[in-house]
This record gives structure tokens, sequence and C-alpha cells, in this order.
């Protein structure tokens, strides 16, 4: 795994990510939790890891399906692919949090402090840091 380290302008850029995140409304494959999470980390180190899923899936099945095909079992062990994986408890702002769903599957968050931020098809994509199940590196090593 390669380490990408942060842009020296990380931190406005993740700002500004932020607000246009918020600004975002909801839709698969546009703007979604993983999709959404990839921004985040692209706003951090300038590697957009969302590029080949963006615009190419239309619904959380056929977003599985993709990921599938790609070899993964679902977006958190796609992100564990590309990111350290790391305790949740040393989840810094701007790492990626994965919140475990059961049946419904993970969502792909972004650690805002204590809280988990992101969009969500059907409710307010906002947790605690402590709803993370696994959480990811963003820009450096563990």
């Amino acid at each position: 795994m390669i380490i990408h380290p942060k842009l020296s302008d990380w931190r406005p850029r993740l700002d500004a990510w932020v607000g246009k995140s918020h600004a975002t409304p909801f839709q698969w494959g546009v703007h979604d939790c993983a999709l959404n999470a990839a921004s985040a980390v692209e706003a951090q180190i300038g590697i957009d890891f969302g590029a080949d899923y963006r615009g190419q899936y239309d619904s959380a099945e056929t977003g599985a399906a993709l990921l599938r095909a790609k070899g993964f079992n679902d977006h958190a062990e796609f992100a564990a692919s590309i990111l350290p994986e790391i305790p949740v408890a040393f989840a810094r702002i701007g790492d990626i949090a994965a919140v475990d769903f059961g049946r419904l599957g993970f969502a792909l968050m972004v650690v805002a402090g204590h809280r988990l931020i992101g969009p969500m098809e059907r409710m307010a994509g906002n947790f605690p840091l402590t709803a993370a199940s696994r959480a990811f590196a963003v820009g450096r090593a563990v």
C-alpha cells in the first residue's frame, strides 16, 4: 500500500469540500457515502480513488455489483485496500470511517472530530465517532 501524503493546503481544501458536500443532494453513483468519502480523500491528497466508479451505477445494488466485479465485497473493503486501517479511537479529522448497518451494509463517513459526516439516502448522515466499526487513515502511515 502506498501512503500518499496530505497536500500542504489540505485543511482549507477539506473545509471547502464540507461546504460543497452539504449543499449537494444524495444521488447514487454521483454523491453517495462512498463517493463522498472519495472526494474528501481527494481534497486532502489530490487523488480521486472514486474516479472509476463515478457515474457507473445508480443504486445500492448496482454499486455493490460494480465493487464485486472489481474484487471487493463492499466499499469498506475497497477503502481498506487503499488506506491503512487504524483503530477507530485513533481516527483524526479527515480520516474515513465505516459504520456497519447490518443487513443494509456499510456506510463510509468522514471523520469530523468526534462526529462522522456524509450523505445518506434516507437519513441524516451525522453519527458519533463511536458508531464506526472500522477507520482508515488519510495521508499518514500508522
